[in-house]
């Protein structure tokens, strides 16, 4: 009777194990890939702002760095049964550093996309000043160096730590150090706000404002476009009821055609470029290509991907901290590992939500065919 209660308690064990295993595999051959190509992608879209090239590429490097260091060691865990970080004391603490910095740096850069969104929305006229390049790579930067020091700590707290089963058996596990167990219970309050309450706030008010601004631009250019139109039509009728020679230029029809560079079009009042008849003509060619609109479908793409992938285990953590709810090891083994999904299929999320990314990938698809064929 034993030998069988025995064996049916290890029947889900094993086979949660083998899902562990089948995920995380599923996580690195579909993740790691597709974050190179959403990167390129991204990266060789001239239809975008520079700036917005940038973070892209910042956003597909950190989930690539989230993967390798944080997918790979249950990988390594589940399939290979090893655990990397107990080779060394210094092992285990550059990978639990290297590991929260790119974790938090990965959702930073996300928040980072839609306040660059929010101020191209926000303050068309002033958008090239607000979001230059310099400004980016300064405060991606100085992002980093905030992050450094607050993860920092994880090099002194964290540890290898002999452990002596019952049995007499020892082995070793990298966690935090007893005397700093007090102070770590301080630090995930902190970081759990840093990495979800925040970045919550961010893409939730961002992507609030942007898409109630750009519904109030359509509505008013739809009014005013309608309102030019009868004005071209009363035009054309006191065209037809006067003489050549009386007809003015204030009444040709031709002057009051909306300019397609006018801050009145959501592409130029979102991209933020000065409205200048030499800017407008200097630019025309590259305001006919950027579809910001495109951007901020990523946007919602991306920001829906994370909120899905984060909220569950956002929530457990709330309800077994505050509320001291025993949730299953099993369970919250598996709610980490889908925030891991946050950085795996961002790529699908591109593919669903801009139809210029799904050409580019077709295209390149194209020439990868073509050359086999040769």
């Amino acid at each position: 009777m034993s030998a069988t209660n025995a064996t049916d308690s290890d029947n889900p064990k094993m086979f949660f194990k083998l899902a562990l295993q089948v995920y995380t595999s599923f996580l690195l051959i579909i993740g790691l890939p597709g974050n190179v190509i959403s990167g390129y992608i991204m990266a060789t879209d001239q239809a975008n702002r520079i700036t917005t090239r940038i973070l892209m590429v910042i956003i597909a490097a950190a989930d690539t760095a989230v993967l390798l260091t944080g997918v790979t060691r249950y990988w390594s865990n589940v399939v290979l049964g090893f655990d990397f970080r107990i080779h060394s004391d210094l092992m285990c603490k550059i990978h639990v550093f290297g590991f929260a910095f790119f974790t938090d740096f990965a959702v930073g850069s996300l928040c980072a996309v839609a306040v660059e969104r929010f101020l191209v929305v926000a303050f068309p006229h002033h958008a090239n000043t607000f979001t230059s390049i310099k400004s980016v790579c300064f405060g991606m930067a100085a992002f980093a160096v905030v992050l450094s020091i607050k993860n920092g700590i994880h090099l002194f707290m964290m540890g290898l730590l002999e452990i002596t089963r019952v049995a007499g058996e020892t082995f070793h596990v990298c966690k935090t150090m007893d005397k700093y167990h007090k102070f770590m219970e301080v630090f995930k309050k902190i970081d759990f706000i840093s990495f979800a309450v925040i970045p919550y706030i961010i893409l939730f008010s961002c992507n609030l404002y942007i898409y109630c601004k750009l519904k109030r631009q359509r509505r008013l250019l739809r009014t005013t476009m309608n309102q030019r139109q009868l004005k071209m039509n009363k035009s054309a009728l006191l065209a037809n009821s006067t003489s050549p020679a009386t007809y003015t230029d204030a009444e040709n029809p031709e002057s009051l055609i909306v300019d397609k560079n006018s801050e009145l079009m959501p592409n130029s009042a979102i991209d933020g470029q000065v409205k200048t008849p030499s800017e407008c003509v200097s630019t025309r060619h590259e305001r006919r290509k950027r579809k910001p609109e495109d951007v901020i479908k990523v946007l919602t793409a991306l920001t829906a991907v994370h909120v899905v992938c984060t909220l569950p285990g956002t929530i457990v953590t709330l309800l077994s901290d505050y509320k001291h709810l025993s949730v299953p090891v099993q369970i919250k083994q598996f709610l980490v590992i889908f925030i891991f999904t946050n950085n795996a299929i961002n790529f699908f999320a591109y593919l669903a939500s801009s139809e210029r990314f799904r050409k580019k990938f077709a295209s390149i698809l194209c020439c990868d065919s073509r050359r086999h064929r040769r």
